[in-house]
């Protein structure tokens, strides 16, 4: 059913507000044809039903256009600050990029920087480049506030890449425990029990109080490392003393 009443265009509804509701009914088949009939209901034009609403009280139709210009301007601005913001991001994870190429061997030390080697000790290379993306994950983290000045985040990050190089040059770019003791059961499935227990001690030195699973691994690879030897009473002393920390540490985690 189609209703083929042609509708004039006042220059009225320009000036005041105006309300149109367009009325269609065409079988399913013909679903194809609901955008080209819903332009011609918009222009007036033959092929749908049509009813306009005139009403003095409503908002003027040039008010709402100046409304939505202001609105779309503003939503432009807030996409230009969006862009600017995803492309200082960008920068700085590319430079963040080279930066972990060059802990992990990859590319050579830049003559810029002031150390000679990069010091990782024992820790494998992947687990290394785990905990230096952890550290830029939590950079990017407390640094999400500074992203709109573009100099005071760029002056964080090249701090940031300062740091990094300071702790590659004393063998301190792991921060988190979790990945030294990764290391540290690699060592220990690999019967290299010697590199484990130094991998254990530092996660140790890192969070005493919580390193009930490094205290108990250095205990276990200081046995199997010493056995029950009589020449190395001491160390099994030690290794001891680990199982009575962990236990200690346990216990409280259980009361907490």
């Amino acid at each position: 059913m189609q209703n083929c009443t042609k509708l004039r265009k006042w220059k009225s509804l320009t000036s005041v507000g105006c309300a149109q509701h367009s009325l269609r009914i065409t079988a399913l088949k013909y679903l194809k044809h609901f955008h080209f009939l819903g332009r011609t209901s918009r222009q007036g034009n033959p092929g749908t039903s049509q009813f306009v609403l005139f009403d003095t009280n409503m908002t003027p139709l040039i008010k709402l256009q100046e409304q939505r210009d202001d609105k779309n301007i503003k939503s432009f601005l807030c996409a230009m600050k969006d862009v600017k913001r995803v492309a200082l991001k960008a920068t700085v994870f590319q430079r963040f990029c080279k930066i972990r190429d060059i802990f992990n061997k990859t590319d050579p030390i830049p003559s810029f920087w002031k150390i000679e080697n990069i010091n990782t000790g024992n820790c494998p290379t992947d687990l290394v480049d785990h905990a230096i993306e952890e550290r830029f994950a939590h950079w990017l983290k407390s640094n999400e506030k500074f992203v709109q000045n573009e100099e005071e985040y760029l002056k964080n990050y090249e701090d940031f890449e300062k740091q990094l190089q300071k702790d590659a040059s004393e063998n301190e770019l792991i921060k988190n425990p979790y990945f030294l003791i990764k290391s540290g059961n690699k060592y220990l499935e690999n019967k290299k029990y010697s590199d484990a227990i130094n991998e254990y001690s530092s996660a140790i030195r890192l969070v005493k109080n919580f390193a009930e699973y490094a205290y108990y691994n250095r205990g276990f690879a200081r046995i199997a490392l010493f056995g029950t030897s009589s020449n190395y009473c001491e160390q099994i002393d030690n290794a001891t003393e680990d199982f009575k920390k962990a236990r200690k540490l346990l216990e409280a985690r259980e009361n907490d």
